[in-house]
């Protein structure tokens, strides 16, 4: 039913973790020279240079990934479009409790489709508006057209922002889904279902639809919003 097959590449397990330690690097330190702790004893100077050398490191693999996404049609399974949002509600209503079966997907689901792309451009706008702001002096026309060096902090402070809050979920769906995809990050094989073979179902009796926590609580709140006050 199932057999062994190569999920990902050897670059995308490179470019992978090595995204992973360099925004776990460039994030933090971002902060702490946004507003410095003064509880905390580090050197101001090499904070910043270490923020920088890893923002550098952080383009050129960016652009490593959007070369690699176009010579191999990559990009035909991680770029988010306009179809995909058809799919986001059954996705949802899934990730809510709302419906016992998965929706159908393909290697990504249309989650980690949105997630991949935003991330991509929320890392390539703050890396440029941090790049421009790095050497305003020399980019000033440019930092001009988007509205000056304080506007280029806003671009860098929302995309720390986002970062900050959409990675977590990240992880916690990495672990929670599906482990053999997080496998495949590491090794680069997980088992796949045979073309042609039966999705493993759940019992008959785990698929009823009232028994689902999030229909439970939907209607509990109705129930509470009908209810009439007492007299």
């Amino acid at each position: 039913m199932y057999h062994l097959t190569r999920r990902n590449s050897t670059y995308l397990r490179i470019y992978h973790w090595v995204l992973v330690l360099l925004i776990g690097i460039i994030v933090p330190t971002g902060w702490y020279i946004h507003h410095p702790l003064s509880f905390v004893q580090i050197n101001f100077g090499h904070m910043f240079t270490v923020h920088v050398f890893c923002g550098f490191l952080l383009s050129y693999l960016l652009m490593s990934r959007a070369y690699y996404a176009w010579v191999h049609q990559d990009y035909q399974s991680i770029v988010f479009t306009w179809q995909d949002f058809t799919e986001l509600a059954a996705l949802f209503q899934y990730y809510l409790f709302l419906r016992a079966d998965k929706p159908p997907v393909r290697k990504y689901n249309a989650g980690q489709r949105l997630f991949y792309t935003g991330w991509y451009i929320v890392l390539s706008l703050a890396n440029i508006s941090g790049a421009l702001a790095y050497k305003e002096s020399y980019f000033l026309p440019f930092a001009r057209v988007l509205g000056g060096v304080h506007h280029l902090a806003w671009i860098t402070l929302f995309g720390a922002f986002a970062l900050t809050l959409t990675v977590p979920l990240h992880i916690y769906l990495a672990f929670t889904e599906n482990m053999a995809n997080l496998q495949a990050m590491v090794t680069g094989y997980s088992y796949i279902l045979k073309p042609g073979s039966p999705h493993v179902t759940l019992p008959e009796v785990d698929k009823i639809q009232e028994k689902l926590p999030g229909k439970w609580l939907w209607r509990k709140l109705l129930s509470l919003r009908h209810k009439s006050p007492p007299n």
